[in-house]
């Protein structure tokens, strides 16, 4: 795919004026951005329905919220350790990524965590486990806001969040514009 058949000039102009000094295929610009780290239009590809099916994005933000790195040594998992609600979630999504729960479940439980969530104070909602027990909340979303929002909460924490792990977990799906793409081979981290 050409970068020009994938982004508007008019929208992004800044991405397509670095894309162009890279090369004018979709498949030259991937590897481009993994190695400089460029985690912002990678997450803006990542999201796009183009690029990777509805159970990859999926799957792909509850890596996230699952294998994060933190500065401080843990994983973003570690910050939902004591909230089971949350990692549950975060299970049903990938169940229903994999068809084998139905999208009502689902959505009757996210609707259940919303009703029950707390009313947050200002500086609770700055804090890390609040961002990522919404990301989590959001990532059982509809599929085009749920991979974006987890990478708005966990990008908001970059005094926290080690932003290169999030880069690498994205990398590890491969090139998507090469094809044919396999289906990413990650297990969730119990």
């Amino acid at each position: 795919m050409k970068t020009s058949e994938f982004f508007d000039k008019n929208d992004f102009p800044e991405f397509v004026e670095w894309a162009a000094e890279i090369g004018k295929e979709m498949k030259e610009i991937w590897p481009a951005l993994v190695e400089q780290g460029r985690l912002v239009w990678l997450s803006r590809i990542a999201c796009d329905e183009r690029v990777f099916a509805e159970p990859v994005r999926r799957k792909l933000a509850c890596r996230l919220l699952r294998e994060t790195s933190l500065l401080d040594g843990r994983k973003t998992w570690d910050i939902l350790e004591e909230d089971e609600a949350s990692r549950r979630l975060v299970d049903m999504i990938e169940q229903y990524a994999d068809g084998a729960i139905p999208w009502q479940a689902l959505k009757a439980t996210c609707l259940r965590m919303y009703d029950n969530f707390d009313n947050p104070s200002e500086a609770a909602k700055r804090s890390i486990y609040w961002c990522i027990k919404l990301a989590a909340l959001h990532a059982g979303n509809l599929p085009d806001v749920s991979l974006g929002n987890v990478f708005y909460y966990l990008e908001e924490h970059d005094e926290l969040v080690d932003l290169s792990s999030l880069v690498e977990i994205v990398a590890s799906l491969g090139n998507p514009f090469l094809k044919p793409l396999p289906p990413p081979k990650w297990r969730p981290v119990q």
